[in-house]
């Protein structure tokens, strides 16, 4: 006996639960070609290229902003230890002028 005798046909109409009704089956995916992996691989490729770019810029910017920070920090600092001693130098002058130029009564 042939085989092919007793399957069904294969069509993408399926009887439905009811009499005369029928439903559709979703198409087969088309078979892949060489050409079309080959293009998906190139563009996944160059989406995690751009995304290890991504990364790479987020990092350099962390590092970037952590320095110009602290730069800022430390200019801060130096400026205020330069105004305090100026003022150190000013407070003790300024008080001897002060009982130099004091009127006498």
């Amino acid at each position: 006996m042939d085989a092919r005798r007793w399957q069904r046909p294969r069509c993408r109409e399926v009887p439905g639960p009811f009499p005369h009704s029928t439903a559709l089956r979703a198409r087969p995916p088309k078979e892949q070609t060489i050409e079309n992996f080959a293009s998906a691989q190139r563009r996944e490729e160059k989406e995690l290229e751009y995304a290890n770019l991504l990364k790479l810029y987020a990092q350099y910017r962390h590092v970037n902003e952590w320095q110009k920070h602290n730069e800022q920090k430390w200019l801060r600092s130096a400026l205020q230890r330069k105004v305090d001693a100026a003022m150190r130098e000013y407070l003790p002058g300024a008080d001897e002028r002060r009982e130099r130029y004091q009127p006498r009564s």
